[in-house]
């Protein structure tokens, strides 16, 4: 396993050389730490459905092969929900929500739309070739840009949502937080919201069990409020970036082998990924790995990197697992490196040619929509 969890960080690191091309221009005024960090947590994602994928062609069962695989993909998610948490952490009351929303529509939507029509269609083929009822009943659940969390069985094939990992549940919680937020940004006021944040973490942390509320649900909204606190705490500074980047390797590396803690969706991990975003929010780059140019540029398609390696690991081993080329160690794994290589490559298209220009289409809506409501104010 550990030359297994070696190939993993091989292949984050070498896919960062391979697409640092000069021919992506990085835009300005961004936060290239957070940028950076996205392309972590997508690939720490990746790596986990990897390691689910193979389980799942080798036992018919959606399950970890490795808890340490298990653990980095969670913590993937909690500070992608923190980083959620954080760029909003500061908006105004005064914030045409109109516009917001279509933005976050026109960010978020069209590329669920993309992934849900090659998951159909994957799925489809499977049924006919099980001779299946043809049933598309449930097929309103995959066009609904993530807001349910659910993706139902397609042509009578039951694990249709394993094609794409099963990944967009996260949706439901963003979209929750999204619309949360026309309520939530009357507390945002710098002189009491850090205060109001470590109230509500610390209730969501010892009232769970009298609310019955999972402790996974419970730890999914005190990520997105560690987010909107680090926020608030950012004007605090302290240390040099080399310190910071120090802090946030050894809490990482703590969580991800030393730690007992087999999930990132318990209270004591909220702590330790709570540090580390922090860490790395207010300067800790990795002594320098988080703004190498190769990490910004696969950063940008993070979303895409999400949203699409699921289909690839799926489609890989269908192909694999017919013929048996899993038992040929070293050839399963030259697939894979590839596989993620092209993951890699395919989402990078997919952000310059899809999502940027549905980007640009957001704002240009909002923008009208911005200048229509103040004429007519």
């Amino acid at each position: 396993m550990i030359l297994h969890l070696a190939w993993v960080f091989f292949c984050i690191i070498s896919a960062s050389f391979i697409f640092q091309t000069k021919k992506i221009q990085i835009e300005q005024n961004r936060d290239l730490n957070i940028d950076g960090l996205r392309y972590v947590l997508a690939a720490f994602v990746v790596f986990h459905h990897n390691d689910i994928s193979t389980a799942y062609f080798e036992t018919g069962k959606w399950a970890l092969h490795d808890p340490i695989l298990g653990y980095m993909g969670q913590f993937g998610v909690a500070v992608f929900f923190m980083i959620t948490g954080y760029l909003f952490g500061d908006i105004k009351k005064e914030t045409n929500w109109k516009s917001f929303f279509i933005k976050r529509f026109f960010r978020i939507v069209p590329l669920t739309y993309v992934t849900s029509l090659i998951c159909i269609a994957i799925a489809s083929y499977i049924g006919i070739k099980m001779g299946n009822t043809p049933d598309f009943s449930n097929v309103i659940y995959w066009l609904d840009g993530g807001i349910s969390g659910v993706k139902p069985a397609i042509y009578g094939f039951k694990d249709s949502q394993f094609i794409g990992a099963a990944v967009m549940w996260t949706l439901y919680w963003e979209w929750s937080f999204y619309l949360a937020l026309p309520l939530l940004c009357l507390f945002f006021n710098r002189t009491y919201t850090i205060g109001l944040c470590i109230a509500v973490i610390s209730i969501f942390a010892h009232t769970t069990g009298f609310f019955k509320i999972p402790n996974q649900h419970a730890t999914l909204l005190i990520f997105f409020a560690t987010g909107v606190l680090i926020k608030n705490l950012k004007g605090i500074t302290f240390s040099p970036s080399i310190l910071k980047s120090s802090i946030a390797l050894v809490v990482l590396i703590y969580c991800l082998f030393i730690s007992n803690e087999r999930t990132a969706y318990s209270f004591t991990s909220c702590i330790f990924i709570g540090i580390f975003f922090y860490m790395v929010s207010t300067g800790g780059n990795f002594f320098g790995l988080l703004k190498q140019r190769g990490f910004v540029i696969l950063g940008d398609a993070s979303y895409s990197i999400y949203l699409l390696h699921g289909i690839a690991w799926f489609v890989m081993n269908k192909v694999v697992f017919h013929f048996s080329l899993q038992n040929q160690k070293l050839t399963y794994y030259l697939i894979q490196t590839l596989v993620w290589y092209g993951i890699c490559f395919i989402s990078l298209i997919s952000y310059k040619y899809f999502e940027k220009p549905f980007i640009a289409l957001g704002k240009k809506i909002s923008a009208r929509q911005e200048a229509t409501f103040n004429k007519a104010r």
